[in-house]
């Protein structure tokens, strides 16, 4: 039996009401059992003095892949519960697409080490589309089976494929209703769209969107009756815009989200949910409301009715901050216990699936085409350095020498190929990055000024088992090894930041200047996302879902 605990003298956020009141809060056996005036400690309990700070639930991040951090989801844990993020939902999207069920299973063992609660989703889109090769396939018939053996899966994670659901593609329908026969979410993905075929889209049963970049089309989607994931994240930046849809009348249909964002930002910026809340904060959002959205409402949404606010009978989830401002963190409690940010984590399991999931073929055959002596000018991935959308731009066969070189080489054995493309202001002007993080189906992308270093490194990626290797006059210059799933590391966060930092420095010498390369250069090949892309198979116009020639 652990000892009681009191928190006294600080100032309640109730979430519910939308007010705040000075109070105590007494926790017992992981629960808040009473909330009291401010006086007499119970005896016989551990005290934290909270007087004149704040006391607001443990946040939690909506929507996450943890893959895109770096770190393996034991790890993510322990950095993001160190910021106040008590419970994250998490969407294993990227490692199921490599490595299928043994990716789910890996995901979750691992997330028993982490000190606040990683509540999953079971992935709806592997693969995400037919226009790339990935490692594994979920069918409707396995997403039935996989709830039923994980019973502890939240739901359905973000239905990507928008077209099957729009022409009731049996399978993808299969997916939504297996979910919702057992009382569980749908979230949704909706980039793009009419007025009417978003109506459609909700009205097969998909509750949230994480895709919003303006405030109309946030309310579009409310007005359908789903919830909003306002998203700022690593690459995809979307609260200042979206926030102008919020108000005292609609907050209830909003929740926060980072949905990818790596282990380097979120040190930085300080955690994934409280900068959020303090940027939300800071743009005019009532505090209280701020808070909500980051506690209460996602909780409502998947319907975790054992935490999300400061309230009798509730979880002791909750982090302590000194005002309703800045957000200074001074504290942070799980389960009615402060959380010791442990700096020794076990090694994660072991899952041979996931450790061996990087065997390209045909590396030494990777040489960029010279175009045809028809050819005037070329399809170009146009990069936006704050955005994952990539509008096509033609450019004159002229002018293809002064832009970055693009290939995506199929990271699984004899399946699929290598394609070819060109992407413009990147910065680029030499030498090459080859990574293994390339949504969805995480074949290698590789973007590069010369036909050798990019060869280079996409060996390296290979030796290294995944990750992300920087190639310059054919000599390594950097490399950032990601063994599980090509995707994620074991290093204690910051060590892994200490990598990605190393790595920066040796991608800005080949001339790329975006915000975040990896994350950037990750986006490019998924075809999901308009306008133009590149796989594996080829390059992509997403609008018309099909693919088009590099050259005309």
């Amino acid at each position: 039996m652990t000892r009681p605990l009191a928190i006294i003298g600080g100032n309640v956020v109730d979430v519910d009401r939308c007010s705040v009141r000075r109070a105590d809060v007494i926790v017992r056996e992981g629960l808040i059992t009473e909330i009291r005036r401010t006086g007499t400690t119970p005896a016989g309990c551990a005290v934290i003095d909270a007087s004149g700070a704040f006391i607001i639930p443990g946040l939690i991040n909506a929507h996450i892949h943890i893959e895109s951090s770096h770190l393996v989801p034991s790890r993510f844990g322990s950095l993001v519960a160190s910021f106040g993020t008590t419970t994250a939902v998490c969407d294993p999207h990227e490692i199921v697409n490599v490595a299928g069920e043994a990716g789910l299973e890996f995901m979750l063992s691992d997330a028993k080490a982490s000190p606040c609660d990683l509540l999953f989703m079971l992935p709806s889109c592997v693969p995400a589309t037919t226009l790339e090769t990935s490692g594994a396939t979920l069918s409707a018939a396995d997403t039935e089976r996989l709830f039923d053996r994980h019973p502890e899966l939240l739901g359905l994670a973000e239905m990507m494929d928008v077209p099957g659901v729009l022409s009731r593609d049996p399978e993808t329908i299969g997916k939504i209703d297996a979910a919702r026969r057992i009382g569980k979410r749908v979230d949704g993905h909706f980039p793009f769209g009419s007025r009417e075929e978003l109506r459609r889209y909700a009205s097969a049963g998909i509750t949230s969107d994480h895709e919003s970049v303006s405030a109309e089309d946030a309310l579009e989607k409310v007005a359908c009756g789903m919830s909003v994931f306002i998203r700022e994240g690593g690459s995809a930046r979307n609260l200042r815009a979206v926030l102008r849809a919020v108000t005292d009348k609609n907050f209830r249909s909003f929740c926060f989200c980072t949905d990818d964002a790596t282990v380097a930002h979120l040190l930085k910026a300080g955690g994934d949910m409280l900068p959020i809340v303090r940027e939300a904060v800071s743009s005019g959002l009532d505090p209280v409301l701020a808070v909500a959205i980051a506690t209460a409402n996602p909780a409502r949404h998947y319907a975790l009715s054992d935490r999300g606010s400061v309230r009798e009978g509730l979880k002791a989830d909750l982090a302590i901050v000194r005002d309703l401002k800045g957000f200074e963190l001074l504290g942070v409690i799980k389960d009615g216990r402060p959380i010791k940010v442990r700096t020794r984590l076990s090694a994660p399991p072991y899952v041979a699936k996931v450790m061996s999931s990087v065997q390209p073929s045909g590396v030494g055959r990777l040489r960029f085409p010279t175009p045809p002596k028809h050819a005037h000018k070329a399809r170009v991935i146009q990069v936006l350095p704050t955005e994952i959308t990539t509008p096509m731009v033609e450019v004159p066969v002229a002018d293809l020498p002064h832009l970055a070189r693009l290939a995506v080489v199929s990271r699984y054995g004899r399946r699929g190929g290598t394609a070819y493309g060109f992407a413009q202001s990147t910065g680029l002007v030499r030498g090459a990055v080859a990574q293994t993080i390339a949504h969805d189906s995480h074949n290698i992308i590789v973007i590069g000024a010369d036909d050798e270093d990019m060869r280079i490194a996409v060996r390296r990626l290979k030796e290294i088992g995944g990750g992300v290797v920087v190639s310059l006059y054919g000599a390594i210059i950097g490399e950032f090894p990601m063994p599980y799933g090509g995707l994620m590391t074991d290093l204690a966060p910051r060590a892994a930041a200490q990598a990605e930092h190393a790595l920066l420095r040796a991608i800005r010498r080949t001339g790329i200047d975006l915000p975040s390369p990896i994350t950037t250069l990750a986006f490019l090949s998924l075809p999901v996302i308009p306008e133009l892309k590149i796989t594996d198979l080829g390059l992509v116009d997403v609008h018309r879902g099909r693919f088009v020639d590099l050259y005309e």
